[in-house]
């Protein structure tokens, strides 16, 4: 039950060196897609996996913070070892399974380049009408889309009806598809276009109906946590995300939650990137006054900034 992407699998990684967090996140982030997101065992998918590698901090050697050094090279090359190792072993102790095979590509300048060959080949089968690819294309982005959905919306009940608006979107898109981004890169900008248009939608229609009932709980996937704030918050995080103007709050998922350039975003809120920017930095600004407000409430102080 393992495809690209990973699914029904736990996975716990344990190191004692000391690494802070975002420069731990790139490496397992840059790994992962060399070794679990590139398995498949019966092509198919499910939602209940996880990969959790942990940093204890209690080695003696001095501590990793420069990407480039050979020190944090090394590292990096024993954790995608045995990363690679684990994620071959899931295909081989896979239920009935008899046989292992590993693909070699070449041709490719890259492993981007041949994700973008690959993803280019996916496009041409849809168009030609291959119903199969087109099935493989929806199970591969869909999971994506929804967390751009969730990300997004206030409303549990729009996701769903969001999920299919990005995927008729991205369909009728495809002819326009060039591989300038990853397939899954494309789509989640198209999926953010659709979700903050039917919340521009939904503004102006409460604006004229008043609704009696409380709005549905915000959803905050757990992407936000890792890079764009800390932990032991003393709210959640969607009460904060809350509190923003809604232009703030779309930059800021957009930027920390879906990890888009600043350009980007500027094309998918259609603003200038200077005003992107303005947002971004009154929204950091912002989230940082409510949580040093709260932990003065609470009494306690922050172990680090919040926003970095």
């Amino acid at each position: 039950m393992i495809a690209p992407d990973m699914a029904t699998m736990l996975v716990y990684i344990f190191t004692d060196a000391a690494i802070s967090r975002p420069l731990l996140q790139r490496i397992v982030s840059r790994q992962v897609e060399r070794s679990f997101n590139s398995i498949t065992v019966d092509s198919d998918t499910s939602t209940s996996d996880a990969l959790i590698v942990a940093a204890t901090g209690r080695s003696t050697a001095a501590p990793l913070r420069d990407a480039r050094a050979r020190v944090t090279r090394a590292f990096e090359a024993a954790l995608g070892a045995v990363m690679l190792d684990l994620a071959q072993q899931v295909v081989r102790d896979g239920e009935g399974a008899t046989k292992f095979v590993e693909i070699r590509v070449s041709g490719a300048a890259d492993d981007a380049d041949a994700r973008r060959r690959d993803d280019l080949r996916l496009v041409r089968r849809v168009l030609s009408g291959d119903l199969r690819a087109e099935a493989l294309l929806i199970e591969t982005l869909t999971p994506h889309l929804r967390v751009v959905a969730r990300s997004i919306l206030s409303r549990a009940s729009d996701v769903d009806d969001a999920v299919q608006a990005a995927l008729m979107r991205v369909l009728e898109g495809l002819e326009g598809y060039r591989a300038e981004a990853s397939l899954v890169r494309w789509a989640r900008r198209v999926a953010a276009h659709a979700c903050l248009r039917m919340r521009e939608q939904e503004r102006r229609r409460l604006r004229v109906i008043e609704l009696d009932e409380e709005p549905e709980e915000r959803l905050a996937p757990a992407a936000l946590a890792p890079e764009a704030l800390v932990d032991d918050l003393p709210r959640p995080v969607a009460a904060y995300l809350d509190e923003l103007p809604e232009v703030q709050r779309q930059v800021l998922v957009l930027r920390h939650v879906l990890d888009h350039t600043v350009a980007e975003i500027a094309e998918i809120v259609e603003a200038p990137v200077d005003t992107v920017k303005s947002r971004l930095l009154y929204a950091r600004r912002a989230l940082r006054k409510s949580i040093r407000r709260d932990r003065m409430i609470a009494g306690t102080k922050p172990k680090r900034e919040v926003v970095q």
